[in-house]
């Protein structure tokens, strides 16, 4: 460890022999020390430790950090909640009051369930160079299908059962610095023994309404969903998602017996319509 460093992570500006004390009262053993490098070893059972700042926290606790006198900071600021996160907290709350129950599922995915599973065309996204599982090796661009995998998931417990997401899907962008972007997006999903396109649309309805924007269904076709039982939801002045019932062969290659039906709705471009509203 760096004296320097610790001085500029501490703010304390140690006695010489005072650091070397620290350390051993965390059980460190000293084997060198220089004007401003200090070699030591830590106990084999000591899994945590990863950098030298898990080093400098034992020093800090060594020392006690009721002993350390604070300072006053020299920019007050005070923080709040971003308007976009207001916004989905609102839609949230709308979703619970339908009867619905929030999830999250993981952001990193893989292809196959993307992709195969979901009986969407394979399309670029943002994929991970070096994953350290096949499972979890690219970001999802959608979200139902992770909602199909929990359903898959959950086929064991009581129905109906009524869930939601909002969560973020990582969308291709030549505009941006990295290429990519943060899309928050909602999806809600029913399975049931017996459930319709009909009573999906009319929870999407209740939402729409209650956040005050209107929109229009517009007849449209996607793979994933049964022909003539889908649709695009239309608002302002183009598509910000899709609602359907989900295609049968989609329903086998997750193992689930019990029909789907379920909307998606783009939240970054609802929330672009509430403000203009």
């Amino acid at each position: 460890i760096r004296r320097d460093y610790v001085k500029k992570i501490t703010g304390i500006d140690f006695y010489e022999n005072e650091l070397k004390d620290l350390l051993e009262m965390s059980r460190y053993d000293v084997i060198d020390s220089t004007e401003n490098e200090i070699e030591v070893a830590y106990p084999a059972y000591r899994q945590d430790i990863m950098h030298e700042r898990d080093v400098i926290e034992d020093i800090l606790i060594s020392k006690g950090y009721n002993d350390i006198e604070p300072e006053s900071v020299k920019m007050i600021t005070s923080g709040s909640l971003q308007p976009m996160h207001i916004f989905s907290n609102k839609a949230a709350e709308l979703m619970i009051g339908l009867g619905f129950q929030e999830i999250m599922t993981y952001t990193l995915t893989n292809r196959d369930d993307l992709f195969r599973k979901s009986l969407r065309e394979r399309k670029h996204v943002c994929e991970l160079e070096n994953p350290v599982s096949a499972n979890w090796s690219v970001f999802r661009d959608m979200l139902f299908p992770c909602m199909l995998e929990f359903f898959s998931k959950n086929t064991h417990n009581e129905l109906p059962q009524k869930v939601f997401e909002i969560g973020t899907c990582i969308i291709p962008d030549e505009n941006a610095e990295t290429k990519y972007r943060d899309n928050i997006r909602l999806a809600a999903g029913i399975t049931a023994r017996k459930v319709a396109y009909e009573e999906i649309s009319s929870m999407l309805d209740a939402f729409m309404r209650n956040m005050g924007i209107g929109f229009s269904l517009k007849k449209a076709s996607r793979s994933w969903f049964i022909e003539g039982r889908c649709a695009e939801i239309m608002a302002g002045e183009g598509r910000i998602g899709f609602i359907g019932e989900i295609h049968p062969q989609v329903l086998n290659n997750w193992n689930i017996e019990t029909p789907i039906v379920l909307f998606e709705i783009d939240m970054d471009m609802l929330f672009v319509l509430k403000k203009q509203s």
